[in-house]
């Protein structure tokens, strides 16, 4: 039963970015766009598969390692955005605007899902 939670939850998070992925690709954006859109989905949907991994991991242990797990999750992924940021602001080949923006709301989309698949606690 874990497994396939695990493994279901994984592939519903790909197949998801996977569909983002290819609307950006169909819908005729400049190739700073479209490069900022595919790197925004990419960063994304893999915050979202190693928090997701971890919480899971940490769901059964006791509550402050689950908080601390939670709370690093976000961490990085504030580090994630700012190193984006960073770096994109500094390459011409992708649109910075489009990167965040797409960043921000396909990590949004994604952490629905990532709580819709942890394990519910019996007490």
């Amino acid at each position: 039963m874990r497994t396939n939670r695990i493994f279901y939850a994984v592939s519903l998070m790909l197949g998801i970015s996977g569909v983002m992925v290819l609307v950006a690709l169909l819908l005729q954006f400049s190739p700073a766009i479209r490069n900022g859109i595919l790197l925004g989905i990419v960063l994304s949907a893999i915050n979202a598969i190693l928090s997701f991994l971890s919480l899971y991991w940490s769901f059964q242990k006791s509550s402050g390692i689950f908080f601390t797990t939670w709370s690093a999750g976000i961490l990085a992924r504030l580090l994630v955005l700012a190193a984006t940021a960073f770096l994109v602001f500094r390459n011409s080949s992708f649109d910075f605007l489009s990167t965040l923006l797409t960043l921000v709301f396909a990590t949004m989309i994604l952490m629905f899902l990532e709580f819709d698949f942890l394990p519910k606690r019996i007490s």
